[in-house]
C-alpha cells in the first residue's frame, strides 16, 4: 500500500471526489494520539460525506458524517486540521485517509466498500 501526503490546496477536490467514490460505501472512523490507544468512532456505517470547512469559525476543519440518513448520522469533526495522508491500494483505488491535527490526534477514516 502506497502512502502520500496531499498539498493543502487540493484537499477540498479530493475529499469531495472520495465523498461520491464511496458515497453509501461502508466506513470506519478511529482517532488516536499522545499516549491514546485507537478510539472508534463510527463503526461500519454508510459514508454521506466528508468535507473540508472553509467559512466562519468552523474554518479548516473536517467533518465526516456516516449513518443510514441525515437524520440520524453520526459526524465527527477535526478542527483545525494540519495534514492528510492517503492510502492507495496497488491499483489506486483509496484505503484509507489520515487527517492530523494539533491537538494530537490522529483521525483515520478506512473506506471498507464502495457504494
Amino acid at each position: 500500500m502506497e502512502t502520500q501526503q496531499l498539498p493543502e490546496a487540493e484537499w477540498g477536490q479530493f475529499l469531495d471526489d472520495v465523498s461520491r467514490q464511496f458515497e453509501q460505501g461502508l466506513v470506519s472512523v478511529d482517532v488516536s494520539g499522545d499516549g491514546m490507544t485507537d478510539a472508534p468512532v463510527i463503526t461500519e456505517l454508510p459514508l454521506l460525506g466528508i468535507q473540508l470547512n472553509t467559512k466562519g469559525s468552523d474554518s479548516g476543519s473536517i467533518t465526516i458524517i456516516a449513518g443510514s440518513d441525515v437524520d440520524t448520522a453520526i459526524s465527527h469533526t477535526i478542527p483545525g486540521a494540519t495534514r492528510i495522508h492517503v492510502a492507495r491500494e496497488a491499483d489506486g483505488t483509496v484505503a484509507a485517509v489520515q487527517i492530523d491535527a494539533p491537538d494530537p490526534a490522529r483521525t483515520q477514516v478506512h473506506f471498507l466498500a464502495a457504494n
